[in-house]
């Protein structure tokens, strides 16, 4: 660490900061996301679908019964769950912060089942891989983007005005299944 030209050609190389690769606030992280998604992207081609999935924990009345029964040791039913005030649902969400990040974790693994199912809102497309990167909210409330990889999906630009049909109509085809479930 004594040779100014070995720290130097460390930092110049990008290796200096290696070690920080497990720690999700460290550049040195998210360069290997960067690195990951962009190998999967060359591997299988654009993604098919972006998603933001947020998540709404106000409206999760079985959460609400759980955080209920976790801080106030006291069991409620789904009606009392849904005509609490917004102010006493955000109360309890804000004191159980670790019991709505597994909640929404449940729930995600839950959206995984479905949209992997044959039957699901994708049939007719099998979903090939998914890359998920988690963040939180200001307000410490998770959040995921995902990039879907579907088979047979649709491939926009492909200098083939058939392509902006069949894209636009597989997306109206998924806008009508998710409005409708």
């Amino acid at each position: 660490m004594l040779n100014r030209d070995y720290v130097n050609g460390l930092i110049h190389n990008g290796d200096a900061f290696t070690f920080l690769r497990c720690d999700r606030s460290s550049p040195a992280f998210w360069e290997l996301k960067k690195k990951e998604v962009m190998a999967m992207i060359r591997q299988l081609g654009c993604p098919t679908l972006f998603l933001t999935l947020s998540a709404a924990e106000t409206q999760w009345s079985e959460l609400i019964i759980i955080l209920t029964q976790v801080l106030e040791n006291k069991v409620i039913t789904l009606e009392e769950a849904e005509s609490m005030s917004y102010e006493k649902k955000c109360n309890l969400i804000r004191n159980d912060p670790v019991t709505c990040v597994h909640y929404f974790e449940h729930r995600l693994k839950c959206l995984w089942e479905i949209l992997s199912a044959p039957c699901g809102p994708f049939q007719g497309y099998e979903l090939v891989d998914k890359y998920v990167r988690t963040e939180s909210q200001v307000r410490g409330s998770p959040h995921v983007h995902v990039l879907l990889w579907l088979k047979n999906g649709p491939k926009y630009g492909e200098n083939n005005p058939e392509s902006i049909e069949r894209c636009i109509e597989f997306i109206d085809k998924l806008i009508s299944q998710f409005a409708t479930s």
